[in-house]
């Protein structure tokens, strides 16, 4: 079941790729409109942003809570933009079609964040970050590009296919790597890691004082900083575990 998870995510990566996305069996064709058009918005606060849609996200810390969405006319209705309690939820409103997946761009302003979630195949970034907590969960097909990162507390889960990239600075991060993808967080300056390799990717990090290392797994798991403490173990003998 897992493999056939895997094997559709690939095949949605790579229709992604092609510009083209399809949605269900026997999908509908939706031209995109020549005519580009913005779309504002206005939410209530929210911390959590979980995407289930194709195209581009930015995601920015402003000091006001709202959406932006810019695609072909004829697109725009076939979003769903919601906000569950504090969690922004985007997704589409309707199964079943096919759509050209460029210049589809959501820009997601947000005082606060501390989740985000995604199992569509959306590029996803963020230039800046000050938080608490921040935990990162991608399940789909897409790429995570996370910079300037200050946060007490880093927690980043892929199971996808997808690449998530990190940089700032935590004093705790947890990462797990289950799926096909990658987590390269070696420019995310962390003081104590915590890291599982299970499936076929690998992750790259850095600690200062002490690292517990797991890879079960055919992937890697490479480390920088020259941690003062280092509990590794590789129950597999594909599997690596190497200091950067």
């Amino acid at each position: 079941m897992k493999t056939n998870l895997l094997l559709a995510l690939v095949a949605m990566l790579l229709s992604a790729s092609s510009c083209s996305v399809n949605f269900g069996e026997g999908s509908e064709r939706i031209e995109p409109s020549s005519n580009i058009v913005k779309t504002k918005y206005p939410m209530d606060a929210f911390d959590k942003v979980e995407s289930h849609v194709v195209g581009n996200i930015q995601l920015v810390q402003s000091n006001q809570s709202r959406v932006t969405l810019s695609a072909p006319e004829n697109y725009v209705d076939l979003f769903s933009i919601n906000n569950d309690h504090g969690k922004l939820v985007i997704d589409f409103s309707k199964d079943n079609f096919n759509i050209d997946a460029s210049n589809i761009t959501f820009i997601v302003y947000t005082p606060n964040l501390h989740k985000i979630k995604n199992s569509g195949a959306a590029d996803i970034r963020l230039d800046s970050l000050t938080t608490d907590e921040l935990e990162i969960d991608n399940s789909g097909v897409g790429a995570f590009d996370v910079a300037q990162i200050r946060a007490r507390e880093v927690e980043v889960k892929c199971s996808g296919v997808g690449s998530i990239k990190l940089s700032g600075k935590t004093e705790e991060a947890e990462y797990e790597c289950s799926g096909v993808g990658s987590i390269n967080a070696v420019d995310l300056k962390a003081l104590n890691v915590e890291a599982v390799v299970s499936g076929v990717g690998g992750i790259k990090c850095f600690a200062s004082d002490f690292i517990k290392g797991r890879v079960t797994g055919v992937g890697s798991l490479e480390y920088a900083g020259n941690p003062r403490g280092a509990e590794l173990n590789k129950d597999t003998m594909v599997g690596s575990i190497k200091k950067l």
